[in-house]
């Protein structure tokens, strides 16, 4: 057996040995098949690149030069093995040059010498050795100073919306500075996302080579991960938003590239010698190229094809010459129903026309090829309509395959839409601007109205342009009475095209001059109050958080100014550590410096020039960027004193002024352009800017509607002027609950809802705009100056002199615009001197957050002394300051208790605080537990006095709990039960009581345990808190009363009892045991009086001590005790002497010679033997012969035999006994007859309504009455006997007639009861109750082109429902969705072979509405924008929103036009995802019928 092991030993040994050879040679030929691969050096144009590896991703490289750009060409240099084979290509599919020596390898890329290429593209490498394939990617970086590209943006596209990744993931390509290229780390429920591009070329009118390249805005490209690359629009201009298709993110590092290729097309009129009719791409200027590198560690999601096949955008333009202007014409969507507005006569046969899909991915083709000149370039086409062509027909191809064809109306009519003429009565017309007399004209859209008469003032339309047509403030009128309190008449001229049209304004002026409109709101003391009351959260927090601006930077100085808080000694971000990725960052810090007092040309130890770094970021054009970046260049200009770009002003007021996308930035913009637009134009944005308002008051969230505020208050509105439905807009605001969203904010530090909100109610309250308070303008010049000269004359300085030399240069000249760097340099100089110039803030983190304990403020708790746990509880908690041991960093400081942290600080100044100087240093707490306790401190290390003691308020609230004092002991009660227990030394027990009640009271900590001891004196826990209550004793309070039961031992005389509250403290109490005496057997009560009474007894240890009858105490010779018998016995000489009648003897104890409530009562009927017997026999004789009625005299009887004594008994007769048992059993047996024969009854009355059904029941009930016996029969009533005998015979008269019975007088006629059941789109299901005694039914509906009701068809008298598909039964025509039809059911009875119709109703019945299908257009901060299917024959929509899936969806609006088909949805929470629904529905009569739901749509608001 030894060798066999040995031997089976070797041979696992060697079969182990072949397995490593061969893993080892697996690995050595998988290492030989995978090339080495490294980059050494990379140069581009000749420059060498600094290489990076990616750390996500070590197949990814990237080369970058700052001064080249990819277009010089590159070289990418490094080793592989020699026999590796490598190939290289970038985005154009180029393959690139690979020149080799043994290992080392170059990849060229030649330079391109006809086009560019800016940006960063990728090289794709690829190694192969063997059959095994390796790719690199090289991400090549240069110059990335775009001349046609403004800006990239990425964002999440996952769930159908769009959410913007981060700023610094914009990359502006307006730079050299700016590299083009972003790493970006999603979440995981990031799955795709989109690209957008924004461009320089913008279409202008005037016609010329240069001037086309807006058409090459289509030529964008994408790609994720090496894929195939899909076309995009670009936009440019911000109000439009055009996105790339959808791109699906793998787990890992995915690569995307986009590139736009920038083309000279030309568009001719007519065909040149080298150049054909229409459009044409001719030659290729370059390429602008960048990459995103997006980190995912989530889950891929499949790219699902869309089907939509919406069209999002089109646009019309003149196709010009160097003689014809490139004009826009306009353009018309009325759900879904596109035209075109051109003039009867165009200049030149052709336009250019561009159509995007919604969906990117979706393609457009247009089906008129005939009228199609020259080539399609992105999404533009030149069409000849010539001066007939009346439409353009397009196909749209979803990315499913799904078709839809368009039809675009080309509407060939004036666009003239001028107000010619006015007539006025009893008013005077003048210019805006000068606020003199003036005449109308056309030209001019803003004028003041001036009534001379109040009550008879009108304004009336003379003449418009040809074939318009006009209305006054949206109504189809002529003319208007002028009422100064509407403020203002609105005239808009709409063009004979539908398209075009103008408005006139018209503002009303009071006689005195006075403007209603404008009015500076801190002149209305009502608005102020309102606005301080919504503000009172904020104001109301402490100093420390008001002073710490450092978290929400920027925002919170903004804030605070607005709400002209003090800021001395607060803390703020600094700019230095500021990371700039665009223009906005720049702007708000640089507002941030001005309102605090410093030059933000010379900010910090670094000298920063924040103006210089915001002017770094303006383009070409004057243009800072994207969204809002250049509302708050424009702002920061403004305050700066910077020559403003015309280009700035123009997009602020077009694109920004009007945002489609965000009323935020419109109320910011109306702001800004205060003074620098001319007012018809600043006019027409304040009014559009109040049609905004949405039906609730609002302009949608709280942020939005604060920046409205703001905006309106800027421009100098009067508040009055935004009323809705005649409620102010801080009345609605108030409504709204935005005093409570302000206090929920401050409490999570939530800036966000905060910033907008607080600085439109600051606004208010100061009567100007934030940021427009800190404009440099000539008034702050003029200061600055006189405040210099003043400190010059009283401390001469060189430096001063020669800055202020120049001041006055620049004043005199009045040459502002340019020279804010003077300005602030000069105002440094000063501040220098007056240090009241700028505020005493620390631009860094807080130094003081929060108060500490043994520094601030202090807590001293002392011990119980007790022998028993005390669970954290205390004797007495004490809150101190004012200590230099115990709160050195607060020795004049002042405390006070409030009772929640709802807290208003201003309301705490060190005055109040203060009340006396012990109230102010300490609060004890004793005796008491509280969960929290809240101290509001005030910190000070010195002494507060003068005007700062009713200044000065309180700087921050601590919370400290639970507090847990209590040194007082608990309360103990015992008793027979928990209804009476007291707390007396003697405890007289029940005789049966084998236990005691007992109660622990303890109104502070509560009770936590009750013990009791056993017999070897130890003491046993009856309760305890932790185990019987399940209450955790060291964090909570025990219950404040507890019963609970203990037993007693039957010969304890002494009983001890403890109970302990949770703070440790006991009481015990010692009692007496004292048990109640008893009859041990009980008394009969009816006795005769020839011998002695003897009652039995339970004495329970206690005494006799005298007996009673009734208030008489007997003598000791009328009664005898045996107390070890333990009986008491009346004496027969006691008895003779009572007359006969009923006595109470009441027995008295004692028990250690005391009186006890022990009393035992004994109620005695005393007479003669035979008396009592007698009375017995006449009882019996007198009851007669027995009957139920008697019941209760048997009863009083029998109690009568049964209460008297045993010697009584023995002498009544047998005959007398049996007599008295015989009625006793006879009422027995005469209650069972009457129990039985009421069954009888009660199913004679459960027969019912009689018919052939019910034979059976009727016999069942007949036989149950027959098997009762006659005196059972004798109980059932001969009114029931009657109704079972008329059922027996109505049932007999049906048998003969074999029908139902019919209505007669003696039965009620059934109603018909005829109703709608169900509906569909293409069927009404009707029911209706059977008429018992119809023959059948017929169905009618209201024909109107008739003015009749016809048959639709006969229905069966067994039938009570019906489906109504076809206009006449089973043929004519199918219903019709969402249609109404009025319908009669009539019933009637067979009579002499004919039809006699009996009842008839008539209903309106609707068949569903098609449902819709819905679409989110876009999403932004807080809203949702939705469009959905037009549906014929529908009243309306409801659309439905739910939050989260587990909340019910909710109505939040209803559409009640077929043809309104968009909304935005608003007041919608950061962060949530919400889910949508549409119905269409029909409404008619009291109907009000749904379609089935659309799709449904899940969006998440970012």
């Amino acid at each position: 057996m030894g060798k066999s092991k040995v031997y089976l030993n070797s041979k696992i040994i060697l079969f182990i040995f072949a397995i490593l050879i061969a893993l080892a040679c697996s690995k050595k030929l998988s290492a030989a098949e995978t090339a080495t691969f490294a980059i050494s050096n990379v140069t581009i144009g000749q420059k060498e690149a600094t290489v990076t590896k990616n750390t996500k991703d070590d197949s990814v490289y990237t080369a970058q030069v700052d001064e080249r750009s990819i277009g010089d060409g590159y070289i990418i240099s490094g080793k592989t093995d020699v026999d590796a084979q490598i190939s290289a290509t970038d985005f154009e599919g180029k393959e690139f040059s690979v020149k080799r020596n043994g290992t080392d390898f170059n990849i060229e890329k030649e330079e391109t010498k006809s086009y560019n290429i800016n940006g960063t593209s990728v090289c794709y490498i690829t190694v192969k050795k063997g059959t095994v394939s390796e790719k690199y990617k090289v991400l090549i970086s240069g110059l990335s100073n775009w001349d046609n590209i403004k800006e990239t943006y990425i964002a999440d596209t996952t769930n159908d919306e769009i959410n913007y990744f981060d700023n610094d993931t914009v990359i502006q390509g307006s730079s050299s500075a700016d590299t083009s290229y972003r790493e970006v780390t999603v979440k995981d429920q990031v799955k795709q996302c989109s690209v957008f591009r924004w461009t320089n070329h913008k279409k202008t009118e005037s016609y010329s080579a240069n001037a086309m390249e807006w058409l090459s805005n289509g030529e964008n490209y994408v790609r994720i991960n090496g894929e195939n690359f899909q076309r995009f629009e670009s936009s440019a201009s911000y109000s439009d938003t055009f996105q790339s298709p959808v791109l699906s993110l793998k787990k890992g590092l995915n690569i995307i590239e986009m590139y736009t290729a920038e083309w000279n097309v030309s568009a001719l009129d007519t065909a040149s010698e080298t150049m054909p009719e229409g459009l044409k791409k001719t030659n290729l200027k370059g390429y602008s190229c960048a990459v995103y590198l997006v980190y995912s560690n989530g889950t891929e999601a499949e790219v699902k094809k869309g089907s939509d096949t919406d069209i999002k955008y089109v646009e019309a333009t003149q196709l010009g010459s160097a003689t014809v202007k490139s004009t826009s014409y306009g353009v018309k969507n009325d759900n879904g129903q596109w035209a075109i507005a051109i003039p009867k006569k165009l200049p030149l046969d052709k336009i250019i026309l561009g159509i995007a899909p919604i969906d990117p991915q979706a393609k457009i083709e247009y089906m008129d090829t005939q009228a199609i000149k020259g080539d399609q370039v992105g999404m533009y086409a030149a069409i000849a309509v010539g001066d007939s062509l009346d439409k353009i027909t397009v196909k749209v191809t979803a990315a499913n395959g799904t078709i839809k064809i368009y039809t675009i109306s080309i509407v060939r009519a004036s666009a003239d839409c001028d107000l010619k003429q006015i007539e006025l009565k009893n008013a005077i017309l003048k210019d805006y601007k000068t606020k003199k007399e003036t005449g109308f004209s056309s030209e001019k859209t803003v004028y003041l109205l001036q009534p001379t008469d109040v009550e008879n003032a009108e304004l009336i339309i003379k003449e418009i342009s040809s074939e318009a047509v006009a209305n006054i403030n949206k109504k189809e009128i002529q003319s208007v009475t002028i009422n100064v309190d509407d403020f203002l008449a609105e005239v808009k001229i709409t063009a004979q095209d539908g398209i075009n049209s103008k408005k006139y304004y018209f503002i009303y002026q009071n006689k005195d001059g006075n403007v209603p409109m404008f009015k500076n709101s801190s002149e209305n003391e009502e608005e102020i109050k309102k606005a301080q009351e919504i503000l009172k959260p904020y104001l109301g927090q402490s100093r420390l958080k008001l002073k710490n601006m450092w978290d929400n930077s920027c925002w919170s100085v903004f804030m605070n100014m607005a709400a002209d808080v003090n800021v001395d000694e607060g803390y703020v971000h600094s700019p230095e550590k500021e990371n700039y990725t665009q223009a906005t960052v720049y702007a708000r810090q640089i507002l941030q410096l001005v309102m605090l007092g410093y030059n933000p040309y010379d900010f910090g130890d670094s000298h920063m020039n924040l103006v210089e770094g915001l002017l770094s970021f303006k383009n070409k054009e004057g243009l800072f960027g994207g969204y809002a970046n250049n509302e708050w260049a424009l702002m920061a200009l403004k305050v700066c004193g910077e020559e403003i770009p015309d280009a700035l002003v123009d997009y602020v007021k077009k694109v920004d002024l009007y945002n489609s996308q965000s009323v935020d930035m419109r109320g910011w913009a109306l702001a800004e352009l205060k003074g620098l637009i001319p007012d018809e134009e600043y006019i027409a944005g304040i009014i559009a800017l109040k049609d905004a308002q949405t039906e609730d008051g609002t302009w949608g969230n709280i942020n939005t509607t604060g920046c409205v505020i703001t905006g309106f208050v800027g421009a100098g509105v009067n508040m009055d002027y935004l009323k809705y439905n005649g409620k102010g807009i801080l009345d609605i605001c108030q409504e709204k609950n935005y005093q409570e969203a302000i206090a929920e904010a401050v409490k999570k530090n939530d800036g966000v809802t905060l910033k907008d909100i607080v600085i439109a109610m600051g606004d208010v309250i100061q009567g100007s705009n934030v940021w427009q308070r800190y404009d440099l303008d000539e008034s702050k010049w003029d200061k600055l100056i006189s405040d210099a000269e003043d400190i010059y004359k009283q401390q001469p300085d060189s430096d001063l002199k020669n800055i202020l030399e120049k001041a006055n240069k620049i004043k005199e000249e009045k040459e502002y615009a340019g020279n804010g760097q003077t300005y602030y340099s000069l105002y440094e100089k000063v501040s220098e001197k007056d240090n009241s110039k700028k505020k005493k803030v620390y631009f860094e983190s807080p130094k003081i957050s929060e108060p500490e304990i043994g520094k601030h403020y202090a807590i001293t708790e002392f011990p119980n002394s007790v022998n028993n746990p005390t669970h954290g509880w205390y004797n007495r908690v004490r809150f101190m300051v004012r200590d230099k041991k115990l709160t050195p960093e607060n020795t004049q400081g002042a405390l006070q208790i409030v009772d929640s942290s709802d807290v208003d600080y201003s309301q705490y100044t060190y005055a109040a605080m203060k009340g006396n100087n012990i109230a102010s240093k300490s609060v004890v707490y004793r005796n008491k537990y509280q969960d929290k306790v809240y101290i509001l401190l005030l910190i000070s290390n010195t002494v507060i006095q003068g005007d700062e003691v009713n200044k000065r308020t309180a700087d921050a609230l601590v919370e400290y709990g639970p507090v847990k004092a209590d040194n007082v002991k608990p309360e103990l009660y015992l008793g027979n039960d928990n209804e009476n227990l007291e707390n007396n030394n003697t405890l007289l027990l029940k005789p049966d009581n084998k236990e005691i009640y007992v109660k622990g009271k303890d109104a502070t900590s509560g009770i936590c345990n009750i013990l009791y001891p056993s017999d070897d004196g130890e003491w046993t826990t009856v309760y305890d808190a932790a185990k019987d209550d399940n209450i955790d004793v060291d964090n909570k309070c025990g219950l404040s009363e507890k019963n609970i039961k203990i037993p007693v031992d039957e010969k304890a005389s002494v009983m001890h009892v403890k109970v302990i509250d949770v703070a440790g403290n006991e009481t015990i109490s010692t009692v007496k045991i004292v048990k109640k005496s008893q009859f041990s057997i009980e008394p009969k009560t009816i006795i005769g009086n020839d011998a002695d009474f003897t009652l039995n007894l339970k004495l329970n240890g206690n005494t006799i001590a005298s007996v009673m009858n009734g208030e008489d105490t007997l003598e000791d010779t009328s009664y005898e005790v045996d107390s070890e018998k333990e009986t008491l016995t009346l004496k027969k000489e006691y008895l003779e002497k009572l007359n006969a009648g009923e006595y109470s003897i009441t027995i008295k104890f004692s028990n250690d010679g005391k009186l006890i409530d022990s009393d035992l009562k004994a109620a005695l009927n005393i007479d003669s033997p035979d008396n009592q017997v007698k009375k017995l026999t006449d009882m019996v004789e007198a009851l007669g012969d027995i009957t139920l009625d008697k019941e209760s005299n048997v009863e009083v009887v029998q109690t009568f035999y049964n209460n008297m004594s045993n010697e009584l008994q023995n002498q009544v007769s047998d005959e007398l006994q049996k007599k008295l048992s015989d009625a006793s059993e006879k009422i027995s047996a005469l209650k069972e007859d009457k129990a039985k024969a009421q069954k009888v009854e009660d199913k004679v009355r459960a027969i019912g309504k009689v018919d052939l059904s019910k034979e059976t029941v009727i016999k069942e009930v007949r036989n149950a009455y027959e098997a009762l016996t006659d005196s059972q029969k004798a109980f059932v009533s001969q009114e029931v006997l009657q109704e079972l005998q008329n059922a027996e015979s109505l049932l007999q008269k049906l048998k003969e007639t074999n029908v139902n019975p019919r209505p007669s007088d003696e039965t009620n006629v059934q109603k018909l009861n005829f109703k709608v059941k169900k509906q569909t789109t293409t069927s009404i299901t009707l029911k209706w109750n059977k008429i018992s005694v119809a023959d059948g039914y017929q169905l009618r509906r209201y024909d109107k082109s008739k003015k009749k009701y016809v048959v639709v068809t006969d229905l069966k008298k067994d039938q009570n429902t019906y489906t109504f598909k076809k206009l006449k039964g089973k043929k004519g025509k199918s219903l019709a969705d969402g249609s109404i039809y009025k319908l009669n059911l009539c019933s009637y009875n067979m009579e002499n072979g004919k039809r006699i119709y009996k009842q008839s109703e008539v209903i309106t019945a609707v068949t569903s509405p098609m449902k819709t299908s819905l679409k989110v257009d876009g999403v932004s901060r807080n809203k949702i924008k939705i469009s959905w299917k037009k549906i014929r024959r529908t009243t309306g929509y409801k659309i439905y929103v739910k939050e989260g899936k587990k909340s019910k969806y909710r109505l939040v609006k209803q559409v009640n036009k077929s043809n309104k088909t968009k909304i935005v949805i608003s007041g919608l929470k950061k962060g949530k995802i919400y889910f949508i629904k549409v119905y269409s529905y029909k409404k008619a009569a009291n109907l009000n019928v749904l379609s089935k739901k659309s799709n449904v749509k899940k969006v998440r608001i970012k």
